[in-house]
């Protein structure tokens, strides 16, 4: 007798009682064997399996201070949603100070110390406690001000006065405690042309790097300058030499990074970028795509927002891996460029030859 078609139910939630910004555990019941995909304020966030007795398990996701709306979706063999639970809403607390705790440290760590950058304005960016103002300054000089983000991180755009060497930290809005510094070099360098290619030799796709810094290496036009990036963070800036190649000391942290690299002053990076694993990057909840090029941003229906590296084209676009295990097909058309702290494209990306569910 054919086997019988396993009935996919809807799953439930269950969310702490109370939660602050940072690592929260859920629960909740599925049916047993099935794939779920978690939803915060509807971008998909992680899938996690319930196990045998019919529940999540403790599953682990990040989320950042305010009211945050999740959901869970059942994923039937094809990757469709089966199945959905019910929209909850949980606070989410900004971190507190009690008795002996200190503040989140404040940090700049874009550029990387020791960096040469192009003598051009220059994007700073590093963390805080969410919400609180953090001054940025040149020696003893406040250049600026900016806001810390939900999510822990800043932003903030610097013009340097010219070629030479300069520091900079940050410190929290009236207080004394300052950051340690991040020295680096502002030259006048010679852009490249959007001819000229480069090649990442080293570290390979795919590698699994161990914790620690390494020597980043390439190949490309002697005498031309370029970026070199992880994800849409500059790490620095590299002149080709004579022989044809150039260097970069890059100190990951550890979990996954995609380097690329971009002619000075450029948002389109060149060639494909070099994805790697730094450490160990396990966690409870597997997050969507996470060892490809593109990853989910929103979803809904039949069609699913994405975002990339400004360089990928339709031709070129990889989807997550979500979407292209089971050999599905799927058609990909660029919407716009977006700039979150960083050139990236932005796609509607829908399943061929699907049809909406009847109402």
């Amino acid at each position: 007798m054919p086997e019988a078609a396993v009935v996919i139910v809807a799953p439930t939630l269950e969310l702490p009682e109370g939660a602050s910004a940072g690592e929260v555990v859920l629960g909740g019941t599925g049916t047993p064997g099935s794939e779920l995909a978690i939803l915060v304020d509807g971008v998909a966030v992680g899938t996690v399996t319930v196990n045998d007795d019919g529940n999540l398990g403790s599953c682990r996701i990040e989320l950042a201070a305010g009211s945050r709306e999740i959901v869970v979706q059942a994923l039937g063999e094809d990757g469709s949603v089966a199945a959905a639970s019910e929209a909850q809403q949980l606070e989410v607390a900004a971190p507190t100070l009690g008795e002996g705790t200190a503040p989140v440290a404040v940090s700049i760590d874009q550029p990387q110390s020791g960096a040469t950058v192009a003598n051009a304005p220059i994007t700073l960016g590093g963390t805080g406690t969410p919400g609180s103002t953090i001054e940025i300054l040149t020696g003893d000089q406040v250049v600026g001000t900016v806001t810390v983000g939900d999510d822990g991180r800043w932003s903030f755009e610097v013009t340097p006065d010219g070629p030479g060497e300069i520091s900079y930290s940050v410190r929290e809005a009236g207080s004394t405690a300052v950051s340690a510094p991040v020295a680096i070099t502002v030259a006048d360098v010679t852009p490249a042309t959007p001819g000229d290619s480069v090649v990442i030799a080293f570290p390979a796709e795919g590698d699994e790097l161990p914790v620690g810094p390494f020597t980043m290496s390439g190949t490309g036009p002697p005498g031309t300058s370029w970026e070199v990036l992880n994800s849409d963070q500059v790490l620095g800036t590299v002149t080709v030499g004579d022989d044809g190649t150039w260097s970069l000391d890059v100190t990951p942290v550890e979990g996954t990074a995609s380097y690329s690299v971009r002619p000075v002053g450029a948002s389109e990076i060149v060639g494909t970028p070099v994805r790697v694993t730094v450490g160990e990057a396990t966690a409870a909840c597997d997050a969507i795509a996470v060892t490809c090029e593109v990853w989910v941003s929103r979803e809904g229906g039949r069609t699913l927002r994405l975002r990339s590296s400004p360089g990928v084209s339709s031709e070129t676009l990889e989807l997550p891996c979500q979407l292209a295990r089971k050999g599905l097909s799927w058609r990909a058309r660029r919407r716009s460029m977006v700039s979150p702290g960083g050139a990236c494209a932005q796609w509607a990306v829908t399943r061929a030859g699907a049809h909406r569910k009847p109402a």
